[in-house]
């Protein structure tokens, strides 16, 4: 991270315009990782700065990786409820069931949080709510245990 330490503030500082003169400037390695693990396609996902994501796509050595979780890009944006990145990050990597070191998808880390918006855009891609994670638990499964009716509905459930 010390090469990209500039690019990695720059997000962080949630600054859009600097990162992207300091990232096509070419003299920072794309390849590096913030203390986390996180590359920095997924802290651009974080800081929801669409134009540098679409740029990280494009760019980036690799844009699925996960984190020291396994937590990729599109985990990011399920969390954060950004239906606006988890489509761009789709729209080019179609992997929309990709598992965390944990077996959660991004499909059951939006349905974790309540994010009703972001399940109802994952369905439509194609998650399945039936998949199970390490412990068991499936994002339908999870709607249940909680009482979560409103998603239960969009799940199918």
């Amino acid at each position: 991270m010390k090469k990209s330490l500039p690019l990695f503030q720059a997000l962080f500082d949630k600054n859009e315009a600097k990162f992207l003169q300091l990232v096509k400037s070419g003299r920072f390695p794309l390849h590096d990782t913030d203390p986390a693990g996180r590359m920095l396609l997924s802290n651009a996902v974080v800081a929801e700065m669409a134009d540098a994501v679409a740029y990280l796509i494009e760019h980036q050595p690799t844009p699925t990786a996960g984190d020291a979780k396994g937590w990729t890009a599109l985990h990011f944006a399920a969390y954060g409820n950004n239906v606006a990145l988890a489509r761009q990050l789709l729209a080019v990597f179609p992997l929309v069931d990709l598992k965390d070191a944990a077996g959660n998808t991004p499909l059951w880390r939006a349905v974790y949080e309540e994010n009703k918006e972001m399940v109802i855009f994952l369905l439509a891609q194609g998650a399945d709510p039936t998949l199970e994670n390490e412990r068991g638990d499936s994002p339908l499964g999870v709607a249940k245990e909680h009482g979560m009716e409103d998603l239960l509905t969009v799940l199918g459930g």
